[in-house]
């Protein structure tokens, strides 16, 4: 994990928002959101563009999928 998301403006977050909002972002984008651990877990790692955790998450030892390792975030609980 190499990037810590401090702010709500965070174009990542955005971008998810958004994703979450419309079939359309969704389709532009060609990305879908996946919520929660057991779904997450589901995905092949090749599938997964990106991850987002939240701090509390990863302090109970949350979900870890080495394989997008680079490709995760944590996400500050505040903003999550």
């Amino acid at each position: 994990m190499n990037t810590v998301i401090t702010s709500k403006d965070n174009e990542r977050l955005k971008l998810i928002r958004k994703l979450l909002k419309s079939t359309g972002k969704r389709e532009e984008h060609g990305l879908f959101v996946v919520e929660g651990e057991r779904l997450a877990g589901e995905v092949p790692p090749e599938l997964i563009d990106s991850v987002y955790l939240s701090e509390d998450y990863c302090e109970r030892g949350g979900l870890h999928i080495s394989e997008v390792e680079e490709r995760t975030f944590l996400v500050k609980n505040e903003i999550f």
